[in-house]
């Protein structure tokens, strides 16, 4: 990265806060809304077929974006995956409308397609722009600037299902997502990147091959499939018992609003620590303190499966995610070629995100097809199994991640 004035650089960290507050704003209000509708038409059974749906549709994603990212600054490709968005996002609306079948699953699929693009090229942007060191300490801040914007979602989507409806709440993204593009193009004219793409065309699937040529990125592939697949579990596990907890659908949204509005409060004081959490323990520690914590809440709804204790597995699953993993993972991609963390990267998280839940469908389906009695249970056991693997992996990759940052350019 090229040195760039003390100016520049607080111009950019401004701008990605405010993008950052806005982007998770908007999926703050979209996430609870289109569960609760999607839980109301599907029930908790439809869950691992709609998964499956949001691998599909990731992978002709990732396939697509990789097609641009080789072309396009990070900044400009933000601005079209959010008009794309809410396009898609209209046409849904108004098939939702004319009481059009399997409006509400797609509704569930466009949710979890447009936040993982969002997100990851917002990451792809923050780790061209600054160093290891200085990562150390940036990253907390704009996770926690990202989760005040997810508060402020929450509560706000929460007094709107209570007041209005749940469905008023979808028509507030617009607004949102409009202002989120306003700021992706004020950054993409005034504050682009000092890392520019290359300038010829690659293939759509240039981003599987600079997966399968990095032994690195393959063990993050590995890494972040099965770290998804314990998280999605227990997001099975939670929407079970919240949907037999609270049948009533506005009811449904108003409470898991609130558990997410818990979650921020959990991810934020987190946050608040990551940066002093990584630089007293590194990101190796760190990485592998999150697995043996989480097994604990995983412990607790095995021993007293309840809607309490469902719900403190999930937020104790994504305070850590939202957190200290989000952000030492982010770290990982620093060392790296700009070819490995931009296409590289979107494979690694915009696609195994999405195939973790095809994968976590596919072994619940299996599960239930054994017979639904003592399934929550035995996914429990599932979870304690994966996070001894996912142990095994963090400590596999932060020894490759050693060798990289030693021979990584000088700060």
């Amino acid at each position: 990265m090229l040195e760039e004035s003390n100016e520049l650089q607080v111009k950019k960290l401004v701008g990605l806060c405010a993008l950052g507050f806005l982007t998770l704003a908007s999926y703050s209000v979209a996430r609870p809304a289109i569960e609760s509708l999607f839980l109301e038409s599907y029930t908790e059974t439809g869950l691992p077929w709609v998964w499956i749906a949001v691998a599909v549709t990731a992978f002709f994603t990732v396939l697509i974006y990789n097609r641009f990212a080789s072309r396009l600054p990070p900044m400009t490709l933000y601005g079209a995956a959010v008009a794309a968005s809410i396009i898609v996002l209209e046409i849904l609306l108004f098939l939702r409308q004319i009481g059009v079948p399997g409006s509400n699953f797609l509704l569930y699929v466009w949710k979890d397609i447009y936040i993982v693009i969002l997100v990851e090229i917002f990451w792809t942007y923050a780790n061209c722009l600054f160093r290891i060191r200085t990562a150390r300490w940036l990253y907390g801040l704009l996770l926690v600037v990202g989760t005040a914007g997810s508060i402020t979602g929450n509560l706000g989507v929460g007094w709107i299902a209570d007041t209005y409806g749940t469905e008023l709440a979808l028509w507030t993204l617009f607004p949102l997502l409009g202002l989120v593009w306003w700021m992706s193009q004020r950054m993409a004219l005034d504050l682009p990147t000092t890392a520019n793409p290359p300038t010829e065309s690659r293939p759509m699937g240039e981003g599987l091959r600079a997966v399968r040529d990095s032994r690195y990125l393959i063990y993050m592939v590995l890494l972040i499939a099965v770290v998804q697949v314990v998280i999605n579990l227990i997001d099975y596990q939670y929407n079970s018992m919240l949907e037999e907890s609270y049948p009533d659908v506005d009811d449904r949204t108003k409470m898991n609003g609130r558990i997410y509005t818990f979650i921020d409060m959990g991810s934020l004081g987190l946050q608040f620590l990551t940066a002093v959490i990584l630089t007293r323990l590194g990101v190796g520690r760190t990485l592998l303190a999150i697995p043996a914590m989480l097994g604990i809440v995983v412990g607790a709804f095995a021993a007293s499966p309840r809607f309490l204790t469902a719900a403190m597995a999930k937020i104790g699953s994504k305070c850590f995610d939202y957190s200290l993993f989000r952000a030492a993972k982010e770290i990982l991609y620093i060392p790296l070629g700009y070819r490995e963390k931009t296409q590289g990267k979107a494979v690694v998280d915009m696609l195994t995100y999405r195939v973790a839940k095809g994968t976590t469908s596919i072994l619940v389906l299996g599960i239930l097809a054994l017979g639904s009695k003592g399934v929550l249970s035995f996914i429990s056991i599932l979870c304690f199994v994966l996070i001894a693997v996912w142990v095994l992996l963090i400590r596999s990759l932060v020894a490759q991640y050693r060798k990289r940052k030693e021979n990584a350019p000088a700060e």
